[in-house]
């Protein structure tokens, strides 16, 4: 039985969270403060977001599948999703939006509009249509994609019953394809779209359904990991080779380092390292607040190198853990838990939940 399926969190899986957000947090470190000895390390650090999508996809399919036996389990999804994603967001919207209105931030767009597609998880839509674009929260594009796949994935899950594998399968295919088809060389008119990102999300979903691929999967754990630092040392958001199926690659080599730790403790010595596993845990709060102090020191500070880097990195470590403890523990309070009980499904739930950023 996997490791998810105790009862407890994995911290493995938090230990994997923190490779995902520090993999942004460099890509988009060197991308915008521009220390010059850093250089391009990291220009598929963006990837790290491709981790969190599958990650997201199996601990969501993970608690609907062991708790959908439960009476007023779409309603206790839906307000636990609420309560963990919202506060924080609305936290660095009010922030943001109080710098902007004193006249301390410096970016194109227009904030309120930014802020509204953001609250209601279409950030992604509004940016491509021009509609938003607030230089210093345009990094919520990815929140808005997550959501979007927690309000639809639930319902075709509960509708596809038994023959949920086989569709999530066949949305694999039809999502990559679909990005394949759409890719023109313009890499924003595709990258940020729910329906041409959706097979990350649904390659974790996989994962969850089938416990079969789940032990076959995990023994690819370690090639898996090359295939992710691969590509984030050599790959950039335009290359073509993401777009003809390479984004689904990275997803399934994600999948087998998720396998991996919740199948065998893979990576153990180094993901359950009391750093990593806190950088996990918090990783929401840091990329929540780490774009926005990043563009604040490039763009109203117009201070680039390593000085900027390191205040940019003491500034986001000291709102994360502000947004932490006065924010996102106190909201947890008005999570609904999964029903106990003794069951193999109820612990699973649990566990499930735990892990959830």
């Amino acid at each position: 039985m996997g490791a998810v399926a105790q009862g407890s969190r994995v911290r493995g899986l938090d230990g994997l969270r923190a490779v995902a957000v520090v993999a942004v947090l460099v890509h988009h470190a060197s991308a915008f403060l521009e220390p010059s000895w850093w250089g391009t390390v990291a220009p598929g650090g963006f990837l790290g977001v491709d981790l969190f999508m599958v990650l997201s996809g199996y601990l969501i399919t993970m608690v609907l599948v062991a708790g959908g036996s439960e009476r007023g389990w779409a309603l206790r999804f839906y307000r636990n999703r609420a309560v963990r994603l919202v506060p924080a967001l609305v936290g660095v919207l009010v922030v943001v939006g109080a710098l902007e209105v004193t006249g301390l931030l410096t970016a194109e767009g227009e904030f309120a509009p930014s802020a509204l597609a953001a609250l209601f998880y279409v950030s992604n839509w509004a940016v491509m249509a021009g509609e938003a674009g607030f230089d210093h929260i345009n990094h919520l594009w990815s929140l808005s994609v997550e959501e979007q796949f927690y309000i639809v994935w639930p319902v075709v899950l509960m509708v596809a019953g038994r023959r949920a594998l086989p569709v999530a399968l066949l949305g694999i295919v039809a999502s990559a394809a679909w990005r394949a088809h759409l890719y023109d060389g313009v890499w924003l008119d595709v990258y940020s779209r729910t329906d041409a990102r959706a097979d990350a999300f649904l390659v974790g979903c996989c994962l969850a359904l089938s416990p079969r691929l789940r032990r076959a999967l995990s023994w690819g754990a370690t090639p898996g990991l090359l295939v992710f630092a691969a590509a984030v040392v050599w790959l950039a958001r335009d290359d073509k080779v993401l777009y003809d199926g390479g984004f689904t690659v990275v997803a399934i080599a994600c999948a087998a380092m998720i396998a991996g730790v919740v199948e065998r403790g893979w990576g153990r010595l180094l993901l359950e390292r009391t750093v990593l596993v806190g950088i996990g845990v918090a990783s929401y709060g840091v990329y929540l607040w780490h774009f926005p102090v990043m563009r604040w020191i490039q763009l109203d500070l117009v201070w680039t190198g390593a000085g900027a880097l390191a205040l940019g990195a003491l500034i986001t470590g000291a709102l994360t853990a502000a947004s932490w403890w006065l924010v996102e523990v106190p909201a947890r309070r008005w999570r609904a838990p999964a029903q106990r009980s003794g069951s193999t499904s109820s612990a699973s739930a649990r566990s499930s939940w735990a892990s959830l950023r």
